[in-house]
């Protein structure tokens, strides 16, 4: 029977903390009928550390998946036995998150977008020299809570230094002009450019335009299945 699922995904966005049932009925489901799972959204009002830890668990292939969940003190967040994320893109607004969890779990994910992670500078150019020497990444955009150090970001790492370049930072987002941004490259030969807008807002491209024109990087089209957001039709589960 699962052969007539061959190429269908499964996509849901959850709310409530009474969801976690579902959650993980879905992911039992996909695994029997050997599903693919396409966008996942976890948004819980209240704490979900059953539901954060099975997204972590159960959803590294998922096509994208967003993860807003409160977690409580207690929730693990050793990453040392959960898989290899392969996400095309991975979004996650999480207090205990941070770049080393990325350059663990996280480099063969296309695209990331992270909101008020908690990191170092050291984390941050650390994961700059795992990306250099092979990565998937093409966009990384993080919203810090504390100013980043370029130079510090930057210690051993070969860098061009322009005073303004055009960035695209994720895919279905135009290019938008930056200043005093940094030209690295991974070891394949790709060309990177990244930069610290406001000292907090650190974002990483492989898609950019320098001011005489030159193009690095192909933009992609955006596939249609999108994650609603919280503009589209309540589609609340569980209560």
């Amino acid at each position: 029977m699962s052969g007539l699922f061959k190429n269908v995904s499964i996509s849901m966005q959850l709310y409530l903390i009474s969801c976690s049932d579902s959650f993980e009925q879905l992911i039992l489901l996909v695994k029997d009928l050997n599903l693919k799972l396409g966008n996942i959204r976890l948004d819980p009002y209240n704490y979900a550390d059953r539901m954060c830890r099975l997204a972590f668990e159960e959803c590294n292939n998922a096509k994208k998946l967003q993860v807003d969940c409160l977690t409580s003190p207690d929730f693990n967040s050793n990453f040392e036995e959960i898989p290899q994320f392969h996400n095309q893109m991975f979004r996650a607004q999480l207090p205990w998150f941070s770049m080393k969890h990325v350059s663990q779990r996280f480099m063969n994910c296309k695209e990331i977008h992270l909101e008020r992670p908690t990191s170092s500078d050291l984390e941050l150019n650390e994961f700059l020299k795992i990306w250099i020497e092979g990565s998937a990444i093409k966009y990384l955009t993080a919203n810090f809570r504390t100013d980043i150090d370029t130079e510090e970001v930057l210690y051993g790492i070969p860098a061009v230094e322009l005073p303004s370049v055009f960035i695209k930072c994720g895919s279905g987002i135009e290019k938008k002009k930056y200043n005093q941004c940094f030209v690295i490259q991974q070891s394949n030969g790709t060309d990177g450019v990244i930069c610290a807008d406001k000292g907090r807002r650190f974002k990483l491209s492989t898609v950019f335009e320098i001011e005489n024109g030159e193009k690095f990087g192909e933009e992609e089209t955006e596939d249609p299945m999108e994650i609603d957001d919280d503009s589209s039709e309540d589609r609340r589960v569980g209560g």
